[in-house]
C-alpha cells in the first residue's frame, strides 16, 4: 500500500563531524554515528565548540508510489549546505569550502530523481553542512523551518500557502500604515496616528524580511540580513515612542536614552561592513528590549488605574506582543524549536491598536458633533435674545414710554411709508389727527 502524503523529517538524524564525500552514498553504514534531532542546533546537542563541516544522514520511507514525483523541503540551515538524495547532489544553499559563502535563511524544495530511490522505495538523504567558524551565534546545522519529504506538488502547495499567509499579514500592515499616515495628513494633527503608521510600516518591512517572499525580489543575503537587523533596532524605539504619544504622556529620560542607544545601534549595524557586529549585538538587543517592554506594560497598567478606557485593549495587545518577542528570542537562541510567532504578535498589536485608535477617532467625532450641537444651540439662543432685545429697543425708540403712543419719529416713518404705498397704487391719501 502507498501513502502519497508529505511526511515530516523533524526527528533524529545520524550525525558526524568532519567531511568525507562517500558519506552521501546509500550503502554507507552510519549505525555508529550519534543521533541528533532535526531541526536543532548541534551546539546545544553535545557539540558546543564544533565549527566547519559536518554531515547528517537519514533513510526515509516516503510510502509513495514509484510514479509519484518526490521532493524534499529543507528549512533554515546555518551557515551553508548541500543536500544529497541516493548519493546524488540535488541542490544546496550558499557555498561550502574552499570558497564558502554564508546564506542561512533560505528554505528550498528539491526534486528527488527517481533513480535516487532504493528498490523498496526508500530514499537515503544526506546533508553536508558548513558552519561559519567566525559566526557568534548558538545556531549550527538545521535549526529552523520545515523539513519534509513527499509529493512535489504537495510540498509546493504547502510552501505557497505559508507564503500567502505571510503576504496577507504584510498587506494588512501596509494598508494600516498608509491609512493612518494619510489620516494624520488630512487631519493636520494627531501625532499618535503618525507614529502608529510608522510602526505598522516597520512591521511590514520586518515581516517581509522574515519571509521567503524577499528572495522573489532580492537575492543578496548579506544586504537583506543587514536591513533586517537595522529594522530590529529601530522597531523598539518606534513602539515606545508610539505608546507614550498615544497616552499623551511626556517621555521619561530613560526612554530618550534608550531610543538614542537603539538608533545608534541601527546606524552602527548599517554602516559597518559584514554581519559580525549585528550577530554579536543581537543577543544584547533581545535582552535589552524585554525591560523596555516591561516598562511599557507598567505604563499601560498605570493608565488602567487612572481610568483610561483605551488602556485595557492596549495592555492586552502589548502583553501578547511581548510574549511573542520573548518566544522568538528563545527560538533565535535555539533554546526552543517552535515556529516563530513574532509576525503574529505584530498582527495582534496592529489590529488591536487600529481598533483602539478607531474607537478614539469615533469618540472624537461624537464629541465634536456634541460640541457643534451645543454651539448651535447657544448661537440660536443668543440670536433669539438679540432679536428680542432689538425689538424692545425699536419699540422704545418709536413709542412714548409712559403712554405707549407713537412719537413724532414713528408718525413720520409711518406717514412716509403710507404715502409711498398710496403713490404706487394711485390711491388717495389722507391724515387725520385727533
Amino acid at each position: 500500500a502507498t501513502d502519497s502524503r508529505r511526511r515530516a523529517l523533524a526527528r533524529p538524524w545520524a550525525f558526524q563531524p568532519g567531511d568525507d564525500p562517500p558519506w552521501a552514498a546509500p550503502g554507507f553504514d552510519d549505525s555508529a554515528w550519534p543521533r541528533l534531532r532535526v531541526p536543532g542546533s548541534w551546539l546545544r546537542q553535545g557539540y558546543p565548540d564544533l565549527a566547519g563541516l559536518a554531515w547528517y544522514r537519514r533513510t526515509v520511507h516516503p510510502g509513495a508510489a514509484p510514479d509519484v514525483m518526490l521532493a524534499v523541503t529543507i528549512g533554515k540551515v546555518d551557515s551553508a549546505y548541500e543536500v544529497f538524495a541516493g548519493g546524488r547532489r540535488v541542490g544546496g544553499v550558499g557555498a561550502l569550502p574552499p570558497q564558502p559563502r554564508m546564506e542561512s535563511d533560505r528554505h528550498r524544495t528539491y526534486l528527488i530523481p527517481p533513480a535516487a530511490r532504493e528498490a523498496d522505495g526508500s530514499v537515503v538523504l544526506a546533508i553536508r553542512i558548513w558552519r561559519n567558524p567566525s559566526k557568534v551565534s548558538s545556531a549550527a546545522g538545521p535549526v529552523e523551518g520545515p523539513f519534509e519529504i513527499g509529493p512535489f506538488h504537495q510540498l509546493i502547495d504547502r510552501n505557497t500557502l505559508a507564503e500567502a499567509q505571510h503576504l496577507g499579514m504584510l498587506m494588512l500592515f501596509l494598508l494600516v500604515s498608509i491609512y493612518h499616515l494619510s489620516l494624520r495628513i488630512r487631519l493636520g494633527s494627531g501625532p499618535d496616528y503618525a507614529w502608529f503608521g510608522i510602526l505598522a510600516l516597520f512591521a511590514a518591512i520586518y515581516g517581509f524580511l522574515r519571509s521567503q517572499l524577499k528572495y522573489a525580489f532580492f537575492d543578496d543575503f548579506y544586504v537583506l540580513k543587514k536591513v533586517e537587523h537595522v529594522v530590529l533596532w529601530v522597531l523598539p524605539a518606534t513602539t515606545l515612542q508610539f505608546l507614550w504619544t498615544f497616552f499623551r504622556e511626556p517621555p521619561p529620560r530613560w526612554l530618550r536614552a534608550a531610543q538614542a542607544v537603539l538608533v545608534a545601534g541601527a546606524v552602527a549595524v548599517a554602516v559597518l561592513p559584514g554581519l559580525e557586529l549585528a550577530l554579536i549585538l543581537l543577543p544584547w538587543l533581545q535582552l535589552a528590549v524585554m525591560p523596555m517592554l516591561a516598562m511599557a506594560i507598567v505604563l499601560v497598567i498605570r493608565r488602567i488605574a487612572a481610568g483610561d478606557r483605551d488602556a485595557r485593549a492596549v495592555g492586552l495587545a502589548m502583553t501578547l506582543f511581548a510574549a511573542t518577542i520573548a518566544h522568538d528570542a528563545l527560538v533565535d537562541r535555539n533554546i526552543i524549536l517552535n515556529p516563530r510567532l513574532g509576525l503574529y504578535g505584530f498582527t495582534v498589536l496592529v489590529i488591536g491598536m487600529s481598533i483602539t485608535l478607531g474607537n478614539r477617532f469615533q469618540r472624537a467625532l461624537r464629541e465634536r458633533d456634541t460640541l457643534l450641537r451645543e454651539l448651535e444651540s447657544r448661537v440660536e439662543a443668543r440670536t433669539h435674545a438679540l432679536n428680542e432685545a432689538y425689538l424692545e429697543m425699536e419699540k422704545r425708540a418709536l413709542r412714548d414710554s409712559l403712554t405707549q403712543v407713537m412719537n413724532r419719529r414713528a408718525v413720520r416713518e409711518r406717514g412716509t411709508s403710507e404715502l409711498a404705498r398710496a403713490r404706487r397704487h394711485g390711491a388717495p391719501f389722507a391724515v387725520a389727527m385727533a
